[in-house]
């Protein structure tokens, strides 16, 4: 165990002082990230030119993982004011604007969002900035790989990352990155692989909560981590016990988009341990402080969830209209794949109101943008459950249609998209011209 933790340690020692690898792949499974927090935790005392951010959000969608690092950046600069200025330092630039235009490619957000921060070190030959792009929850790795492929160094590491040191995942079991990695021989990355065990991880992380010599808001960051283990392990008392005093704490210092995540961890903790009533009137709290806050990607995590306790508790009409807030905050958000999602809940409420007509137009919408958006996943989800409804309703030529439809859907996927069959017809054009 010892052995393991000092490479580790070494090894991220030696990637931050080093300049010729701007990208490190460490791979690991989920449960292992925590362990890895806590080596990145001790960069800035081990190397105080290097600048820290990990970005652990929680990975669904790419644009709504961009959502959260612009989220938390805005946060960690605003909170660094007081103390610059106790330096006598000015405040750091104000985050670009294009960072929250959800207009854009999220790879665009993405490196525009490392470009600034690759700005905000003095002196790039005597600065680094570490960034880790390292979610504690993943629920698409290939679209999270997708995303880390726009800004892997092929074949050569742009400018702009020379004072920027990236580190990310990949899993281990099933490695996704070190694979394409390998077999387009990319030379200006590193990769590590480690192997901890959850207790050592777990341990490692309540030995620094309960140090009173470490900062504050480190001790509450490992806290956060803890409580995204123990829901992981389904100790769900535990996780909202860890919730509760995180929430307290954000709300002593007067952070309400930090209270609202919270709290969102929380209910779902209560849900998943069989307590929705509890989970929705927690949700509806979480709603009032992200307005507050005027936190659009955590009101839009929040709508999701409420949207699903009311379906579950059969409370249609409730779910109706948070489904419906829901999807005029993704709107406003731009985030057009959540848009999509709400617009299918909004219609399984309705159809459980015996609102037909309603619930299909919600439907139809759904399969609208999907359509736009060629977001696969949740237009065969709504293509399917329209032909549910005609089939429970003998409506046979609404059926056929829809089964046609999910048929193409289907096929289109699987060659790609628009993009796709696009690449396939110049491809032919060229072998036959």
């Amino acid at each position: 165990m010892r052995r393991k933790a000092e490479a580790l340690r070494e090894t991220l020692d030696e990637f931050v002082t080093q300049v010729e690898y701007p990208m490190l792949v460490v791979g690991c499974i989920q449960d292992e990230l925590a362990y890895l927090f806590k080596f990145l935790d001790g960069i800035d005392d081990t190397h105080p030119e290097a600048f820290v951010l990990i970005f652990a959000g929680a990975f669904t969608t790419r644009d709504a993982y961009i959502d959260t690092m612009v989220e938390f950046l805005r946060v960690q600069l605003a909170g660094a004011e007081s103390v610059r200025a106790e330096r006598g330092e000015p405040p750091f630039p104000a985050l670009p604007l294009e960072l929250s235009n959800t207009r854009l490619a999220p790879e665009h957000r993405l490196q525009r969002l490392l470009t600034f921060v690759s700005t905000l070190v003095p002196n790039d030959k005597e600065h680094s900035v570490v960034v880790g792009l390292l979610p504690l929850v993943c629920t698409d790795f290939a679209a999270y790989a997708q995303l880390i492929g726009s800004i892997t160094p092929i074949p050569e590491p742009q400018p702009w990352m020379a004072p920027l040191r990236i580190i990310v995942r990949d899993d281990r079991t099933q490695p996704m990155i070190k694979t394409v990695m390998e077999r387009y021989r990319v030379e200006h990355v590193l990769y590590f692989e480690i192997d901890f065990s959850t207790p050592a991880v777990t341990n490692a992380l309540a030995v620094d909560v309960a140090d009173p010599t470490l900062p504050m808001p480190e001790r509450m960051a490992c806290l956060h981590q803890l409580a995204a283990v123990d829901f992981a392990y389904r100790r769900y008392p535990d996780a909202i016990q860890k919730y509760g005093v995180l929430n307290d704490y954000y709300e002593s210092r007067g952070l309400p988009a930090m209270q609202a995540i919270c709290i969102n961890g929380a209910a779902d903790a209560l849900r998943s341990g069989g307590q929705p009533e509890q989970a929705k009137t927690m949700l509806q709290s979480g709603i009032a402080l992200a307005m507050k806050a005027k936190s659009i990607p955590a009101l839009v995590n929040l709508f999701i969830s409420v949207t699903d306790i009311c379906l579950q508790l059969g409370h249609y009409a409730e779910a109706e209209s948070y489904a419906d807030s829901g999807a005029k905050v993704a709107n406003a958000a731009i985030s057009p794949t959540v848009y999509a999602d709400m617009f299918e809940k909004k219609g399984d409420a309705q159809l459980a109101q015996n609102k037909a007509a309603e619930g299909l137009a919600s439907y139809k919408k759904c399969e609208e943008l999907c359509k736009q958006y060629e977001y696969f996943y949740r237009w065969k989800s709504v293509l399917t459950r329209q032909i549910e409804f005609y089939r429970r309703n003998g409506m046979n030529v609404q059926l056929r249609e829809s089964e046609h439809q999910l048929a193409l859907t289907g096929e289109l996927e699987r060659r790609g998209g628009k993009a796709g069959i696009q690449a396939q017809l110049e491809h032919q054009h060229g072998s036959t011209s």
